[in-house]
């Protein structure tokens, strides 16, 4: 059940919006909403309104005398599936007749909620965007007068680039939504100068949206959000304990959007807590005001004698180092400390630096001396996902073998 306050926030989202009336059988449907949030629904004013929730029996029986009492407006029809649902109800008609422009594959859980179901959902337009090129992704932007996407961190740095040389007769942009990957605050902070509102979202392939309200550009920028209504997550330590505000550990993570599990059955035991939750093999924490800050996976810590490093943070120094365009660091093997910090990193054009440099620069940060990066891998590009993740398995494998070879 999600209970009365996801009505109450829906029905702030559709007014705020103007919309029209909104039908969307599952939102009633009594496996989602309790008898006091569809009461609520009709407290607070959706009857004669500028927006209605009906159930599917009310379609059924659209001459009914009773049911055409409460159609007083033209009806829309907006089915929902359960997957992506409220995120769909809530960008619909902030962006109705919207252009999504979507770099990223529809076989890849980005695109295929926003690049195959949302633009149905909302009767909008979609531009996809086969091969990814960030001046060809703007033209098109300016072209189809797009105004919203979600997308990885590699698609937004190289969009803000682009950006740059654009005038303002292109940010036609609303929103840009991005995740599944780090994201630097000094980003989050020019792209919303340069593209309008852009904020991080968290979720995965398992769990799509688990935060997403938008927030002012300085919690954007330090965080990544509250969760959505209706979901939930605890931060647990490895017993399955949950642990108070301020502890960083794993999320464990339920909600609509949660899959009912993998299609190999020998592997879910390990991915649900006893209670439902999924874990996500994410470290997080959360502050007294419920404000999620991913510090990054499992298996991003770098446990060095003994003492747990979190990549992320020195990661978003240096994404502030002039010279440098992405930078990716995580754990290599060392006989003495068990782990050690390794760096690779793409310049900027022209661009060189040493690892003399960055640690002096990170030091200027303030970071503490054990967490500097003790080997520096400099390349042209970093390898990736098709949805623009760096795959840090495959650079760890890497320099795994170059260390092993030189012993």
């Amino acid at each position: 059940m999600l209970g009365a306050r996801l009505a109450e926030a829906l029905y702030q989202h559709l007014q705020a919006a103007e919309s029209r009336i909104l039908l969307c059988s599952v939102l009633v449907d009594e496996r989602y909403f309790s008898n006091e949030a569809r009461e609520s629904l009709l407290q607070q004013g959706f009857i004669n309104r500028k927006a209605f929730v009906y159930s599917e029996e009310l379609l059924e029986n659209p001459n009914d005398p009773k049911v055409r009492e409460l159609l007083p407006l033209e009806v829309e029809h907006i089915p929902v599936r359960d997957q992506g649902f409220r995120r769909a109800v809530v960008t619909a008609y902030e962006h109705r007749y919207a252009m999504c422009g979507m770099p990223s594959p529809v076989t890849h859980i980005t695109g295929l909620m926003y690049g195959l179901e949302l633009p149905f959902i909302i009767q909008g337009k979609v531009v996809l965007q086969d091969v990814w090129d960030p001046d060809r992704a703007l033209q098109l932007i300016v072209r189809e007068g797009g105004t919203f996407t979600v997308g990885a961190t590699p698609f937004l740095g190289e969009v803000v680039e682009s950006a740059k040389d654009l005038g303002s007769e292109g940010r036609t942009f609303k929103s840009f939504d991005c995740g599944g990957a780090d994201i630097p605050p000094e980003l989050i902070e020019e792209a919303t100068r340069l593209l309008g509102h852009t904020t991080p979202v968290y979720g995965s392939t398992e769990h799509p949206t688990l935060t997403g309200y938008e927030e002012p550009v300085q919690k954007a920028a330090h965080t990544d959000r509250r969760l959505m209504e209706g979901s939930s997550a605890k931060i647990i330590d490895e017993a399955g304990d949950e642990l108070p505000a301020g502890e960083v550990e794993e999320i464990a993570a339920k909600g609509p959007e949660l899959f009912l599990g993998y299609l190999q059955p020998e592997h879910n035991e390990a991915a649900f807590t006893d209670d439902g939750y999924f874990l996500t093999r994410d470290l997080a924490v959360i502050d007294d005001e419920g404000y999620f800050k991913i510090m990054g996976r499992k298996k991003d810590i770098i446990l060095r004698g003994g003492e747990n490093i979190s990549v992320k943070e020195v990661e978003d120094l240096l994404y502030g180092h002039p010279t440098i365009s992405e930078v990716a660091i995580f754990t290599m093997p060392d006989v003495r400390m068990g782990e050690k910090g390794c760096a690779y990193v793409v310049p900027k054009e022209d661009q060189t630096f040493s690892l003399d440099e960055i640690k002096e620069f990170l030091m200027g940060e303030g970071i503490a001396r054990q967490k500097l990066p003790e080997r520096l891998e400099v390349v042209d590009e970093m390898s990736t996902t098709a949805s623009g993740k760096i795959q840090k398995y495959v650079l760890r494998e890497e320099i795994r073998r170059k260390v092993e070879a030189y012993r």
